[in-house]
């Protein structure tokens, strides 16, 4: 499949702990993975683009960002209980280089673009296009 194929319907910002990031195998530069949508499973769609936002420890902040290639499907959770969860598959793009814990701090997230509240919430939100430019402004700075 080729990600020009995809219709994009929308923008989402992905708010992940970095526990379960690190269980996923997100935070080792994958290129393709399934996370938890959670909150978002009903404005996610296929083709949707995303900026995963790590939380949970110091290193908080957009780790990378990527396309949706599923829509939501529910499956067994991750974590070993009785839940049904949603998931969705996804391809990773402009990964944090081993180095770096992330690609833009939430410092600079906050100062930027204060309109969001980058430190709460639950799986994620939904992203006009004009914050979705910003932040891909900010993946293309050099830090």
């Amino acid at each position: 499949m080729h990600l020009a194929q995809l219709a994009v319907h929308g923008y989402l910002l992905s708010i992940h702990n970095v526990a379960e990031l690190e269980r996923a195998g997100l935070l080792e530069g994958r290129a393709t993975e399934v996370i938890q949508v959670g909150a978002v499973r009903q404005e996610a769609h296929r083709g949707d683009f995303f900026y995963m936002l790590r939380t949970g420890d110091e290193n908080a902040g957009i780790v990378f960002s990527g396309q949706f290639i599923t829509d939501p499907y529910p499956n067994d959770d991750w974590a070993g209980s009785t839940k049904r969860r949603m998931y969705i598959d996804m391809i990773c793009m402009n990964p944090a280089e081993p180095e770096q814990s992330v690609r833009i701090p939430l410092e600079k997230l906050q100062e930027i673009i204060p309109e969001i509240d980058w430190q709460n919430g639950h799986s994620g939100t939904l992203l006009s296009k004009d914050i979705a430019k910003k932040l891909g402004k900010l993946l293309k700075e050099k830090r």
